[in-house]
């Protein structure tokens, strides 16, 4: 038990290496990927399942960390291999993974969760949660100016959102320069992280996207939680994109605005044509993206490079050594933590125009997360909040 394993669903992907970079700087660490067949630091193991892997070879290792898109495991497999109590899940969150996850979250005796509010839902049902945030590789890539093209770049799925999908062909409609890089659900379709980090560097800006369209949020069904209305998921695009010395343009999301600056590290919107007035502004140069590209590296290299994080995971894992999470389900939460709970439900009374619509979803999202004893106090508090904020 000497060292960890890692266990991602492939390899070619930023974020994977940066996650087991910053495991290894604690602890030798394997890294095991789920991709159609079992390869643990490139020694192929044909005809083996996860399960059957990981029942064999538990007890070689001290944890076990699972990316949350790597879990192929049924869930009395689940029960039974967590018996060892040595499952750690990095959640890579947004509105629906939660959903997804929370089954073998409740058998994690740790959850590092890469979205501080999903970190504090996990907390509502009781279970051992930490906000550990997206760490970055570091290329040290120079920024220079005189190499930068003219296109404003997305490279991502363009299939599983329909509202992606529109935004970016209203784009294509509207500039010449917009150039999209497809991956879709292949890997084989997928960049290196060399490559990627390059077009980066090279581009005028780079597009992210953090919002699923309604229409998929609805057919899982999953929208009766007050989170999946006004929550925008987390992507760890904007920190490769600053890491590596480029301008990133996202839609505004609560995790990213409170690790960026608008118009210092990033450009947000919420709307198309927030996004198309930022786009104008910055091939007219109204927009200067020097700055915006030099700060941004610099926030992301001195607080979310694996060096970094890493030091905040050996904190996390000291105070956890033997931890097992307490399971069973609150009837409320306490609260969210009002401040989170609070600017979610300021982001979405912002968009409404009418007062009245304003006033009766402040009433109902509070009513409905609450119990009524405690109703007037979040109240008084929310407005209060509002009045000082």
């Amino acid at each position: 038990m000497d060292k960890n394993l890692f266990i991602s669903p492939y390899r070619d992907e930023p974020s994977f290496k940066s996650y087991y970079n910053c495991l290894s700087f604690i602890k030798e660490t394997d890294w095991l990927t789920t991709n159609n067949i079992i390869s643990v630091n490139r020694k192929v193991k044909k005809n083996i399942t996860l399960f059957e892997y990981l029942k064999v070879n538990l007890k070689y290792f001290e944890n076990i960390f699972f990316c949350s898109n790597s879990i192929i495991l049924n869930k009395s497999e689940i029960i039974e291999l967590s018996k060892a109590n040595k499952f750690i899940l990095i959640s890579f969150d947004d509105e629906y993974q939660f959903y997804q996850n929370l089954f073998f979250a409740q058998h994690c005796k740790l959850i590092l969760s890469t979205e501080i509010i999903s970190s504090y839902r996990y907390k509502y049902y009781n279970l051992n949660s930490y906000f550990f945030p997206h760490p970055v590789l570091n290329f040290s890539n120079k920024i220079d100016h005189n190499k930068i093209d003219n296109n404003i770049l997305f490279i991502g799925n363009t299939n599983n959102s329909s509202y992606r999908k529109e935004y970016l062909k209203k784009l294509v409609e509207d500039f010449d320069n917009i150039k999209i890089i497809n991956t879709g659900d292949n890997i084989n379709k997928r960049l290196s992280d060399q490559e990627m980090y390059k077009m980066y560097n090279q581009s005028l800006a780079v597009l992210n996207f953090t919002k699923l369209s309604n229409n998929e949020i609805n057919s899982k069904n999953l929208n009766n939680d007050f989170f999946l209305d006004s929550l925008y998921g987390l992507k760890g695009r904007p920190y490769e994109v600053a890491i590596a010395g480029g301008c990133c343009i996202s839609e505004w999301n609560y995790q990213l605005s409170n690790d960026f600056e608008n118009k210092k590290e990033i450009l947000f919107f919420k709307t198309y044509e927030e996004l198309k007035l930022i786009i104008l502004n910055i091939i007219s140069l109204k927009i200067k993206t020097q700055d915006i590209r030099k700060n941004a590296q610099i926030l992301v290299r001195d607080n979310y490079s694996e060096r970094k994080l890493s030091t905040k995971l050996i904190e996390i894992l000291k105070n956890n050594i033997n931890s097992k999470q307490t399971l069973g389900i609150k009837l409320y939460p306490s609260i969210y933590e009002d401040f989170f709970f609070f600017n979610s439900l300021n982001y979405k009374i912002a968009i409404k125009n009418n007062l009245i619509k304003k006033c009766l979803i402040i009433i109902f999202e509070i009513y409905k997360n609450y119990t009524y004893y405690k109703f007037f106090i979040i109240l008084l508090n929310f407005i209060r909040f509002r009045l000082t904020k």
